[in-house]
């Protein structure tokens, strides 16, 4: 994040080209690529269009269904959230956080033209936060009154 005034545009903070994965994909599939890749939101796509996002906590769930019902297979389409919220990549970034917080989101696709662009998550967010604070209050820490 530059010292500029400015807020930052989306596309400056983002996470991007972020891991996918098919909806067709068993949740295994999914688990496993979030372990090895230690990310929490994978955004889903079917035949090469975004279908949706899942969160690590998706797949918690997905899981204990799956221990309760081994015969049953369940896939990444089965348990991912159709409607992800959005943003273009060129929308200020108070905006994308101010949404995510009305919403309780964990994470934001970035799109650029009806393309999946970029990831934007509440790590990323706290990232931008830590660094708003390096640099425009470096050292001012307010004293405890507790």
């Amino acid at each position: 994040m530059s010292k500029s005034r400015s807020i930052p545009r989306l596309k400056t903070v983002m996470t991007p080209f972020p891991f996918t994965i098919d909806s067709r994909d068993s949740v295994d599939d999914a688990v496993a690529l979030m372990a090895r890749e230690n990310i929490r939101h994978l955004p889903v796509m079917t035949e090469g269009k975004l279908r949706g996002i899942v969160s690590d906590r998706d797949l918690k769930v997905a899981t204990a269904m799956q221990l309760k019902h081994p015969d049953a297979a369940i896939f990444v389409g089965d348990v991912c959230h159709e409607e992800p919220y959005c943003a273009d990549l060129s929308q200020p970034l108070n905006e994308v956080v101010k949404e995510m917080a009305r919403r309780h989101l964990g994470s934001v696709l970035v799109m650029k033209n009806d393309t999946l662009a970029g990831i934007f998550t509440t790590t990323d967010a706290c990232q931008c936060l830590g660094e708003f604070f390096d640099a425009f209050l470096p050292g001012d820490i307010e004293p405890d009154i507790a």
